[in-house]
Protein backbone atom coordinates (compact mmCIF):
# COMPACT_ATOMS: atom_id res chain seq x y z
CA UNK A 1 0.00 0.00 0.00
CA UNK A 2 2.89 2.02 -0.38
CA UNK A 3 1.67 5.19 -1.85
CA UNK A 4 -1.30 4.55 -1.65
CA UNK A 5 -4.22 6.64 -3.20
CA UNK A 6 -6.99 7.57 -1.04
CA UNK A 7 -9.82 10.04 -2.18
CA UNK A 8 -12.10 12.08 0.18
CA UNK A 9 -14.11 14.81 0.77
CA UNK A 10 -11.57 17.38 2.50
CA UNK A 11 -12.03 19.25 5.70
CA UNK A 12 -12.82 22.23 3.71
CA UNK A 13 -14.88 22.19 0.32
CA UNK A 14 -14.35 20.00 -2.54
CA UNK A 15 -12.27 17.08 -3.49
CA UNK A 16 -9.03 16.06 -2.50
CA UNK A 17 -6.70 12.92 -4.40
CA UNK A 18 -3.85 12.38 -1.90
CA UNK A 19 -0.43 9.82 -1.14
CA UNK A 20 -2.28 9.31 2.49
CA UNK A 21 -0.58 5.88 4.40
CA UNK A 22 2.44 6.07 2.17
CA UNK A 23 4.05 3.85 5.14
CA UNK A 24 1.47 1.35 5.51
CA UNK A 25 1.40 -2.15 4.53
CA UNK A 26 -0.90 -2.52 7.53
CA UNK A 27 -3.43 -4.80 8.55
CA UNK A 28 -5.35 -1.91 9.49
CA UNK A 29 -8.42 -1.20 6.27
CA UNK A 30 -8.16 2.12 4.40
CA UNK A 31 -11.53 2.60 6.09
CA UNK A 32 -9.68 2.62 9.25
CA UNK A 33 -6.56 4.74 8.51
CA UNK A 34 -8.93 7.44 7.38
CA UNK A 35 -10.69 7.24 10.59
CA UNK A 36 -7.48 7.45 12.25
CA UNK A 37 -6.77 10.23 10.53
CA UNK A 38 -9.69 12.15 11.77
CA UNK A 39 -9.78 10.60 15.28
CA UNK A 40 -5.89 12.42 15.67
CA UNK A 41 -7.05 15.46 14.08
CA UNK A 42 -9.55 15.94 16.73
CA UNK A 43 -7.46 15.29 19.45
CA UNK A 44 -4.94 18.17 18.48
CA UNK A 45 -2.06 15.77 17.63
CA UNK A 46 -1.41 17.74 13.87
CA UNK A 47 1.86 16.07 13.86
CA UNK A 48 0.53 12.96 13.32
CA UNK A 49 0.12 13.73 10.03
CA UNK A 50 4.05 13.22 9.63
CA UNK A 51 3.09 9.67 9.55
CA UNK A 52 -0.24 9.66 7.76
CA UNK A 53 0.18 11.78 4.89
CA UNK A 54 2.97 11.43 2.35
CA UNK A 55 5.31 14.52 1.98
CA UNK A 56 4.16 15.24 -1.62
CA UNK A 57 0.29 15.22 -0.52
CA UNK A 58 -1.84 16.90 -3.26
CA UNK A 59 -4.79 19.04 -2.61
CA UNK A 60 -6.92 19.73 -5.84
CA UNK A 61 -9.32 21.91 -3.86
CA UNK A 62 -8.69 26.11 -3.52
CA UNK A 63 -6.25 26.63 -0.55
CA UNK A 64 -8.12 27.50 2.76
CA UNK A 65 -6.20 30.56 3.20
CA UNK A 66 -4.39 32.18 0.87
CA UNK A 67 -0.47 31.63 0.61
CA UNK A 68 -0.78 28.34 2.48
CA UNK A 69 2.29 25.87 1.19
CA UNK A 70 1.84 23.16 -0.90
CA UNK A 71 2.14 19.20 0.37
CA UNK A 72 1.87 17.76 3.86
CA UNK A 73 3.77 20.78 5.54
CA UNK A 74 0.66 23.02 3.92
CA UNK A 75 -1.96 20.39 5.20
CA UNK A 76 -0.41 20.53 8.86
CA UNK A 77 -0.66 24.35 8.62
CA UNK A 78 -4.15 24.55 7.72
CA UNK A 79 -5.60 21.96 10.43
CA UNK A 80 -2.84 23.66 13.09
CA UNK A 81 -5.15 27.42 11.84
CA UNK A 82 -8.49 25.14 12.29
CA UNK A 83 -7.70 23.86 15.38
CA UNK A 84 -6.01 26.98 17.19
CA UNK A 85 -9.30 29.32 15.97
CA UNK A 86 -12.09 26.87 16.65
CA UNK A 87 -10.94 23.27 17.67
CA UNK A 88 -14.02 21.24 16.98
CA UNK A 89 -14.40 17.37 15.60
CA UNK A 90 -15.46 15.27 12.82
CA UNK A 91 -18.34 13.03 12.52
CA UNK A 92 -17.44 10.94 9.34
CA UNK A 93 -21.34 9.97 8.09
CA UNK A 94 -20.18 7.62 5.11
CA UNK A 95 -17.40 5.97 3.88
CA UNK A 96 -17.09 3.97 0.65
CA UNK A 97 -13.82 2.17 -0.23
CA UNK A 98 -12.46 0.13 -3.93
CA UNK A 99 -8.98 -1.15 -4.01
CA UNK A 100 -6.98 1.38 -1.98
CA UNK A 101 -9.34 4.24 -2.67
CA UNK A 102 -11.53 5.59 -0.34
CA UNK A 103 -14.35 8.34 -0.12
CA UNK A 104 -15.27 9.77 3.02
CA UNK A 105 -18.54 12.49 3.36
CA UNK A 106 -17.70 13.93 6.74
CA UNK A 107 -19.75 16.85 8.75
CA UNK A 108 -17.08 19.31 10.56
CA UNK A 109 -18.25 20.88 13.77
CA UNK A 110 -16.08 23.79 15.38
CA UNK A 111 -16.64 25.54 19.07
CA UNK A 112 -17.94 28.32 19.54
Amino acid sequence: MAAAKAALDGPWFGRTEARLFPRYKSKLTHYQLVRRFYEEIDKGNINVLDELVAEDYLDHSPAPFPGLETGREGLKRAFRMFWEATPGHHKIEEQIAEGDKVVTRLTCYGKT
